[in-house]
């Protein structure tokens, strides 16, 4: 589904969600395995995901961020474990949506969040950056370019976004 939405492909991204949505009354997903999140936690946050680049994909930018904060409670809804059952931080979503909204405080603490739980995490340090540059805070975000071009030292792509 998100990548028929990069593709410019709404309608089969909506066709997507449908299918994922159709899951969430299966009584399998909602199976608990020890100390391991059900299926059905990580279907929410797919969900939201897709229902987010799809709202803004149609340029509906309240309802992106709605369900990005969505994603990104449903996220925060996980048991910890080494390794994380949802590996795509929702965070670089919304901070991405903020920033295109031009909601530089906002993006800027949902990035710094995100580096709290992810260190030195590539993504969020470009949000980051691009939040304090917004804001005008010159000082942080010279410090923040520094840890971002030591992480992507020898990267062969150049970041545009926090978010595919």
């Amino acid at each position: 589904g998100m990548a028929w939405c990069r593709k410019g492909n709404v309608q089969q991204a909506q066709a997507m969600l449908n299918d994922l949505k159709s899951l969430e009354n299966d009584a399998s997903l909602k199976e608990q395995f020890e100390t391991i999140n059900p299926a059905i936690k990580g279907l929410g946050v797919m969900v939201s995901l897709l229902e987010g680049t799809i709202a803004w994909q149609n340029k509906q930018m309240d309802a992106a961020i709605a369900a990005y904060q969505e994603a990104v409670k449903r996220e925060d809804g996980f048991m910890y474990q080494e390794p994380r059952d949802w590996l795509l931080p929702t965070r670089h979503y919304l901070g991405a949506a903020l920033l295109a909204r031009q909601n530089f405080a906002d993006a800027e603490l949902v990035y710094q969040t995100e580096l709290v739980i992810n260190p030195r995490n590539v993504w969020s340090l470009y949000g980051l950056h691009a939040s304090q540059l917004g804001l005008g805070k010159e000082a942080e975000s010279a410090q923040t370019k520094k840890h971002l071009m030591k992480a992507t030292e020898g990267a062969d792509i150049k970041l545009k976004s926090s978010a595919l």
